[in-house]
């Protein structure tokens, strides 16, 4: 009973802690919970006396979590979770409502393949597909911004798993309107026309994984993968793009050069706490994009 004494104490305070937590940021996270920056910087400062430890580091106005702080949020985001989940199955939700599947470049294509079944398999249930960010991938992850992310990068993280679906192989195509469209060029001649490319890291290397060391030129930089794909359908430049999105334009001729090796696609989601969910419906069509 005293262990459920001292947990039913601290319970009240632990969203207002799980709100600083992930924002660090008093103002936002008070905003988000509809109660003043000053009613929560006392909840946490409750909840560290109570505990006795320090949550956070204070650097000047902002909140950075600590190790204490970090170890604690994950505990509170699994229990959070299973209440939801028993919620849900209680209310017999776990298969309708919303699905937020974040999905870029030739990830999208995928995403929207396998939402397309599950949404016709379970009509309840509505994806939402949106465009990620990789620099807050794990944030929007973890607050439950996002369900799942399907991906060519990796994130990584507490309270997150990676899996590898499969890969997808790339190629140069050209437009119809190009002096190649049609032709079993060689490599020389694929060389001497201008290409729309990323822009390179300082390695030299581009998010469509053209190899360094060989040098081409650049007729236009472009800030995503998948926009290369109206550029050179509509143009006179080349491109590096992934087959399952060029093919999608009959437009496109593929050049019968392979420079480029085949992209990993990665599922990224919250860890499995053995909820039979919807990202778990989506995860499972996902994973028959890409047949052993």
């Amino acid at each position: 009973m005293e262990h459920l004494r001292r947990v039913g104490q601290l319970w009240s305070w632990l969203p207002g802690f799980r709100a600083v937590a992930e924002t660090e940021h008093l103002p936002s996270a008070s905003k988000g919970l509809l109660v003043t920056p000053a009613a929560l910087s006392r909840t946490v400062r409750l909840l560290e006396d109570e505990l006795g430890v320090r949550l956070f580091d204070r650097r000047g106005r902002r909140l950075v979590l600590n190790d204490d702080g970090r170890t604690l949020v994950t505990a509170v985001r699994s229990a959070m979770r299973m209440v939801d989940d028993a919620l849900g199955s209680l209310q017999g939700s776990t298969l309708s409502g919303p699905v937020k599947v974040a999905a870029g470049g030739v990830g999208q294509v995928f995403a929207q393949r396998a939402l397309a079944r599950v949404r016709r398999a379970y009509p309840t249930i509505v994806p939402h597909l949106l465009t990620p960010r990789p620099a807050s991938a794990a944030a929007d992850l973890l607050r439950g911004d996002l369900d799942l992310v399907v991906a060519s990068f990796v994130v990584r993280g507490d309270g997150l798993d990676t899996e590898l679906l499969g890969h997808d192989t790339n190629g140069v195509y050209c437009g119809p309107g190009h002096p190649l469209h049609g032709q079993q060029a060689q490599l020389d001649e694929v060389l001497s026309f201008p290409f729309a490319a990323p822009v390179a890291d300082a390695r030299g290397v581009t998010p469509e994984g053209w190899p360094p060391e060989i040098e081409r030129k650049v007729g236009m930089v472009l800030d995503r993968i998948s926009s290369g794909l109206s550029v050179v359908a509509d143009g006179d430049l080349l491109a590096v793009l992934p087959d399952a999105l060029a093919k999608r334009d009959e437009r496109l001729h593929r050049l019968p050069v392979d420079l480029v090796p085949p992209t990993p696609i990665v599922a990224i989601l919250r860890s499995s706490l053995g909820a039979q969910d919807r990202v778990a419906l989506v995860l499972e069509e996902l994973r028959k994009e890409f047949p052993p």
